[in-house]
């Protein structure tokens, strides 16, 4: 991880000038990182809805199988991609927080040494597992399980 040290000086809109970028710059990350989500789920949508449709078109088993066995692969793949976008922007935001809370220390006592990180590393503990885009994921590898039984067994 690293680090940024902005040192004390008399002055301090410079030093703000910096943590004010910084802070904007975090936020057009998270920006972009939600509709990069926001998109993934569109597309994992859109290829499990084309994928499960092409497999109940097909007559030979063994193609609807790897029909099935590719659903659920592209939607575990979808998956681990989005939980981490979602991770990142979490990080993200606990980054912001971080320029926020600096900014006001350099504007409290401007000639004191700031340092802190450049990316929050522990920000992306705080993501969650089951909030609603990653419920719709899970739902759909589970799909993707539930198609190769459904191909299988009742020959749909």
């Amino acid at each position: 991880m690293n680090e940024i040290t902005l040192f004390g000086s008399s002055n301090a809109e410079y030093r703000l000038q910096i943590l004010s970028m910084l802070f904007n710059q975090a936020k057009e990350k998270i920006k972009h990182i939600v509709e990069s989500r926001q998109r993934n789920m569109n597309y994992a949508l859109f290829i499990f809805i084309g994928l499960f449709g092409l497999g109940i078109g097909l007559n030979n088993l063994v193609y609807k199988l790897s029909i099935s066995i590719a659903i659920f692969l592209v939607m575990c793949i979808f998956c681990l991609w989005g939980r981490r976008l979602h991770k990142i922007s979490h990080g993200l935001q606990s980054s912001s927080f971080i320029f926020c809370a600096k900014s006001s220390e350099v504007m409290n006592n401007p000639n004191q040494d700031i340092i802190f990180p450049s990316y929050d590393v522990d920000g992306e503990k705080e993501a969650e597992c089951f909030s609603f885009q990653p419920m719709i994921f899970y739902t759909l590898v589970l799909g993707g399980l539930i198609s190769f039984f459904l191909f299988f067994f009742l020959l749909i």
